[in-house]
C-alpha cells in the first residue's frame, strides 16, 4: 500500500494495475463495501491483452473502479444487481472496443486493513468465457462470498 500512497502523494502516471491499489487504498475505510479484484484476457486481431479494474459490492449492487484508455473498460456505477450482469456488461464493452473477452479472472474480497500483510485474493475464480458455463460459476461464486460474510 506505500506504492498507491505514493502514486496519489505524487501524482505518479498509472496503469490498471497501480488503479487498482490506489482504489484500494481510497476505499479502506468504506467498510460497507466490499471490493474484488476482476482481471480480464481478451482478444483483437490475434493479439492477447489483459486488463484488471476493483469490482465492488454496495448495498447488494455491483460495479468497478480502474483505469483505462477506453472509457467503458473501467469504472462501472453501482448498477448491477449481480456479479454475473456486471461481467456481462464488460463482455459487452469488449465487444464494441473490438476485443473477444476469453477469460474472467475473479478474486475473494480484499481486507479493509491498510496494515495488512495479507496477500491479495487476485484469483479465486477463473471462468472462460468460451461458453455460457461462466455464469453458473459466477453465481456460485456469489453465494460462497454470501455465506461467508454471514459467517
Amino acid at each position: 500500500m506505500a506504492i498507491a500512497a505514493d502514486i496519489v502523494r505524487f501524482a505518479l502516471p498509472i496503469k490498471c494495475l497501480e488503479a487498482v491499489a490506489v482504489a484500494i487504498l481510497l476505499s479502506n475505510g468504506l467498510m460497507d463495501v466490499e471490493r474484488f479484484p476482476i482481471s480480464f484476457k481478451s482478444v483483437s486481431n490475434g493479439e492477447t491483452y489483459r486488463h484488471i479494474v476493483l469490482g465492488v459490492k454496495w448495498n447488494e449492487a455491483y460495479g468497478s473502479l480502474g483505469i483505462s484508455r477506453r472509457v467503458d473498460l473501467m469504472f462501472k456505477s453501482l448498477r448491477f444487481t449481480t456479479l454475473e450482469g456486471l461481467i456481462e456488461e464488460f463482455q459487452q464493452s469488449y465487444a464494441r472496443n473490438m476485443h473477444r473477452l476469453t477469460k474472467v479472472k475473479i478474486g475473494l474480497p480484499v481486507a479493509h486493513d491498510a496494515k495488512s500483510l495479507e496477500s491479495f485474493p487476485w484469483q479465486h475464480l477463473v471462468v472462460s468465457l468460451e461458453n455460457d458455463a461462466w455464469r453458473e460459476e459466477v453465481r456460485a461464486l456469489e453465494e460462497v462470498i454470501a455465506k461467508k460474510r454471514q459467517s
